[in-house]
């Protein structure tokens, strides 16, 4: 085992590291210091004594430390903690901000963007200013000409990034937190106003201006939106033309990876690399360096032609670790080449960590490495055809190994299919990249030919889409609403370690620990599943129509307005469902009353004020639970409750904010109880 550990030294450096990474994302700064001090005694004392009685200590001194360096990097990398902060000097009413894009603005009703801020005006003067913005503005006939680098001076509210808009739904904030960026605005063509452009960094203009010129190439050659949409996705990581079916076909078919220019893309790359130098072997120095050099910068060049995303740059550094690895020939070990590209990336970008495409990266490359041989030698196939096919879903099971306890907790399903859509996408995704990077090289030497390989390159990604639709319509393509939990990850991960440290070990008492561990999985699974059963709540979500859940029994009953799109109320309501263990609807009558604006669920009333309530046909006071507030009605509140008899009030999302803070001043000033969606009322 200490033969092993030291063929892979920076496993032993990256786990400490990560675990500071982790605690500095939750604990201040200052806590760092005084620890860091303490811990580092033991390190520098360690010098003074002999090295074998010290070795264990100075391990433990050392993993400390980069316990705490992890911490650090996290503050020091964190924009908030910066002296000139933007954040620090913003005002109550509408802030001037002089910025620069730093990122493509993504197209659509909303323009999207980043801002690094570089001024702010602060009492009538302007400040030196750091940090990076949300930009949204909507577009119009100035926006949708807007480019990386250019510089703005907008005008408009700064507001915090806000967390989850309802229960367990997805957490835009924490999203952008993990991109350092902890401010929003929405501007429209008067909050800004455009100064300069071409202000970007000279590399990402580069790698822009090449990802443009090859977008307009792959759109002259693929004719039909999908193909289009979802070629420039495989090779160029351009996926703003995704449609919402192609996005759903391809993630429900397990597929989605494919169509974000990633580990898999780059690693085709290192592939043909690989294959192409092996034509070539030799041991002298120099060439091997030419060769080093030529892998890298293949690698870098397809980084640059697809927009230097940060999922390339990842894999790029990642499998630039590999080639230089290879070069040296020291013993290489490539579960220590993988730590030290970790170890690497994670010093520049600590948020990185928090990283769904960083974390399914590397775990799924770890379990090609390490289960793919296990799994192909099980079976030994004769023929070359056969051989080929076998392999790819050898590749495809042993990334399933170590990437499903976390997809499942990401995403919350599975593609029962992932195994036949890895035998078509793989190949093609293999052959899309051959044929478009020669179609964007020939469309510039010999257009004849390129027109040649662009009608090859249209049908092999038509027939991908075709069989993608195809195995997305089979029946029980996917399993949905798996509630996959952080606890059930880190035992599921427990286990994966149990099964490869026994593939090693070959020890029973290994095996008997996986076998509890599955036990306890199960049994923690099933216990949740019965206490969520008996859950008895009403849930009103914040959404801009109504959206209400009544879960009692392990059965669920919505109620929703016409205007809300089945895609809002996915986003709504989806993960709380799947949280619940309750997904399909209870017809039953029994459990409710429904009549106009009237509602009676379980033993709760509610009545809804999106109208006139002044024309109730009633003489006497309605008695209700709660009353809800919809679509900014205007409610007399000195009369209120002269109509009805109720306990609080409720304002959902069909409400302006501004609006919402007037119900809430207003039941403040009459000592009546306020809530806003989303509000869950527990029935118990």
């Amino acid at each position: 085992m200490k033969n092993t550990l030291r063929a892979i030294p920076f496993i032993r450096f990256v786990i400490p590291l990560c675990l500071g990474i982790i605690m500095g994302d939750m604990f201040p700064w200052a806590y760092s210091i005084h620890i860091a001090l303490f811990f580092l005694l033991p390190l520098v004392s360690s010098f003074f004594f002999s090295k074998r009685k010290t070795t264990f200590l100075f391990g433990l001194a050392t993993s400390f430390f980069l316990f705490i360096f992890g911490h650090a990097v996290v503050q020091l990398h964190e924009e908030r903690n910066q002296d000139d902060f933007f954040a620090t000097y913003l005002g109550d009413e509408k802030n001037e901000i002089i910025g620069v894009l730093n990122s493509m603005p993504s197209p659509g009703e909303t323009i999207r963007a980043t801002l690094k801020v570089e001024a702010i005006k602060h009492e009538g003067k302007w400040k030196k200013a750091s940090g990076s913005l949300a930009f949204n503005v909507k577009e119009d006939t100035l926006s949708q000409f807007l480019e990386y680098g250019d510089r703005l001076i907008l005008s408009s509210w700064i507001n915090p990034t806000k967390g989850a808009t309802n229960p367990k739904a997805f957490n835009y904030g924490k999203f952008l937190h993990y991109q350092n960026i902890h401010h929003s605005t929405y501007a429209n063509g008067k909050n800004w106003k455009l100064l300069e452009k071409d202000q970007g960094h000279s590399f990402f203009k580069i790698s822009y201006g090449l990802r443009k010129k090859a977008i307009s190439i792959l759109k002259k050659h693929l004719h039909s939106p999908n193909e289009f949409a979802v070629g420039s996705a495989l090779l160029l990581g351009y996926k703003d033309e995704i449609t919402e079916d192609v996005q759903l076909a391809y993630s429900g078919t397990g597929a989605m990876h494919v169509l974000a220019v990633s580990g898999l893309h780059v690693g085709i790359l290192f592939g043909i690399i690989q294959i192409f130098f092996s034509f070539f072997k030799t041991k002298d120095r120099k060439l091997k360096s030419v060769q080093l050099i030529l892998s890298l910068a293949v690698i870098w060049g397809f980084a640059v032609l697809t927009g230097a995303s940060p999922s390339v740059l990842r894999a790029s550094t990642m499998f630039s670790f590999l080639v230089i690895g290879n070069f040296l020939e020291r013993n290489n070990n490539i579960y220590n080449t993988l730590a030290a590209s970790a170890f690497f990336l994670l010093l520049i970008d600590p948020y990185l960590l928090f990283h769904p495409g960083f974390q399914l990266s590397y775990l799924a490359v770890v379990g090609i490495v390490f289960f793919h041989g296990w799994i192909k030698k099980s079976w030994y196939v004769e023929n070359k055809i056969g051989q080929y096919i076998w392999n790819l879903i050898c590749v495809s099971l042993a990334a399933q190994i170590t990437t499903l306890p976390i997809s499942l907790m990401y995403f919350d399903q599975f593609p029962t299919y992932f195994i036949l859509s890895g035998l078509v996408v793989i190949p093609a995704a293999g052959l899309v990249m051959y044929l478009g990077l020669l179609l964007l090289l020939m469309e510039m030497v010999i257009p004849a030919i390129a027109s040649f390989i662009g009608i090859v390159l249209y049908w092999i990604i038509w027939t991908m889409n075709s069989m993608i639709f195809l195995l997305e319509n089979l029946p029980f393509s996917l399993i949905e609403h798996i509630h996959y939990p952080l606890t059930d990850t880190l035992l599921s991960y427990f286990l994966v370690g149990l099964v490869m440290t026994w593939l090693v070990k070959d020890n029973k008492k290994i095996l008997w620990g996986a076998l509890i561990t599955i036990l306890l999985i199960f049994s923690i699974r099933s216990i949740r599943k019965i206490t969520k059963k008996e859950n008895h709540e009403i849930v009103f979500y914040h959404t801009k129509g109504q959206l209400i859940d009544y879960f009692h029994q392990g059965k669920r009953i919505t109620f929703k307005s016409d205007d809300l799109s089945d895609k809002q109320e996915r986003n709504a309501a989806k993960n709380y469902r799947t949280f619940s263990h309750t997904y399909s609807e209870n017809p039953e009558e029994d459990f409710y009353y429904k009549n106009g604006s009237f509602l009676e669920v379980g033993d709760k009333r509610f009545y809804f004020l999106n109208e006139d309530y002044y024309d109730l046909l009633s003489s006497h006071r309605l008695k209700v639970d709660g009353l809800i507030l919809q679509n900014n009605i205007f409610v007399n509140f000195e009369v209120l409750s002269t109509e009805f008899d109720f306990d609080f009030i409720i304002a959902d999302g069909s409400n302006k904010r501004s609006k919402i803070e007037f119900f809430k001043k207003k039941c403040d000033n009459n000592d009546i109880p306020f809530h806003q969606t989303p509000y869950i009322i527990n029935l118990k």
